[in-house]
């Protein structure tokens, strides 16, 4: 993991994943950079996508990198780090609409290549890769398809129940040629867990608005001294009524919302519970809201408050969670049938919730492709 707030995060996922299981996990490393599998200067900036590739596959693999969870270089091949199956999110900036569509000609193109690398000297048994739907196929095949047989799926959060949400992802299943057999068909497989899901149940975007009031306050008071340095005054504490804490940009934005929505739909928009906007984006250029698609906008690095016209708040870091499929409510966690995930920390939800995989959608795809995929040796 690159990031390095995100690896507190993965010790504690690991941690819950325990109390999930009721038993201890292995002992585990955590790398930092991934490009750091090769060694330094083996690529340089001006290379292009094919000159990238063809130097990582010739230079040498790093014996060992250093590791965050043991403070000290770790191997990066052995026991240790061996594994049945890998989960990877690579990098989507340079796919993604929000990027600028640099695709394999990106900065982080060297990272695809060294992540191919690795894991085809590793041999691993079976990779699940998760990037946005704009992701070139090609490259994958041509970085993996010698050695790994691509089965594709174009998911939404329909699938696994979250109607009221948007994220539509690309996964990818990578199935060792000579190590892995399909003992079913994956792809008819995925088809009826996702028939039976979508017909079981479907969420409503007003499905995610169910913070406490001292969440949404304490959510309030720390956006009040962050803007205006101040706590929430007695109005705003008593009626969390929260657009006084809102930027002129952002109440520009609401304002102009809300008469967009009277003119399309003849009524007021705080009477639709269902309706959010990110109030991140100009309303004159580009309507990001639920009004026509019935789902909450997807959650982006860049934020923005996701604004709930109903109750004059934003969603809080626990319910933009809940819209990805993590079990953050308690009914949501005991209908999975596993223990609540803990959120404490605002500004450290709030970075999961733009930086990450849908819990309930990549669960899923896994469970599907651990009933499908079988060992050979």
């Amino acid at each position: 993991e690159w990031e390095g707030r995100c690896r507190q995060m993965i010790k504690e996922h690991a941690a819950w994943c325990e109390q999930v299981t009721g038993r201890r996990s292995m002992d585990f490393c955590l790398f930092g950079d991934l490009n750091q599998v090769v060694p330094d200067g083996t690529i340089c900036e001006a290379d292009t996508f094919s000159e990238k590739v063809h130097k990582i596959a010739q230079a040498p693999l790093c014996s060992s990198q250093y590791c965050h969870a043991h403070n000290r270089r770790c191997p990066l091949f052995g026991p240790s780090t061996a594994a049945a199956w890998e989960t990877a999110g690579l990098p989507c900036p340079d796919h993604s609409r929000a990027g600028l569509r640099m695709c394999e000609n990106g900065k982080t193109a060297a990272t695809f290549a060294c992540h191919a690398k690795r894991h085809i000297e590793k041999r691993t048994p079976v990779i699940l890769i998760e990037n946005v739907q704009e992701l070139r196929v090609q490259m994958l095949q041509l970085l993996y398809g010698y050695h790994y047989y691509l089965h594709i799926f174009k998911v939404s959060c329909d699938d696994v129940g979250h109607r009221g949400a948007a994220r539509n992802r690309l996964y990818v299943f990578l199935q060792h040629k000579e190590r892995v057999r399909m003992a079913y068909d994956i792809v008819a497989a995925y088809r009826a867990v996702a028939k039976t899901i979508r017909k079981a149940v479907q969420t409503k975007p007003h499905d995610y608005v169910f913070s406490p009031s001292y969440e949404i306050r304490r959510e309030g008071d720390d956006l009040a001294w962050k803007r205006l340095r101040r706590g929430l005054t007695d109005h705003e504490f008593e009626s969390m009524d929260f657009r006084r804490l809102l930027t002129k940009r952002e109440k520009t934005a609401v304002q102009s919302l809300c008469a967009t929505y009277r003119r399309l739909f003849k009524k007021q928009a705080e009477s639709d519970h269902d309706l959010i906007a990110n109030l991140r984006d100009n309303p004159h250029n580009r309507l990001v809201w639920s009004a026509t698609s019935g789902r909450i906008p997807t959650l982006r690095m860049s934020g923005g408050l996701l604004w709930h016209f109903a109750t004059r708040r934003w969603l809080t870091a626990r319910e933009r969670l809940a819209t990805l499929g993590f079990p953050v409510e308690p009914g949501t966690a005991a209908t999975m049938g596993v223990p609540e995930l803990p959120v404490t920390c605002t500004q450290r939800a709030a970075a999961v919730a733009g930086n990450c995989m849908n819990f309930s959608m990549v669960a899923v795809l896994q469970l599907v492709g651990l009933c499908c995929f079988e060992m050979i040796d």
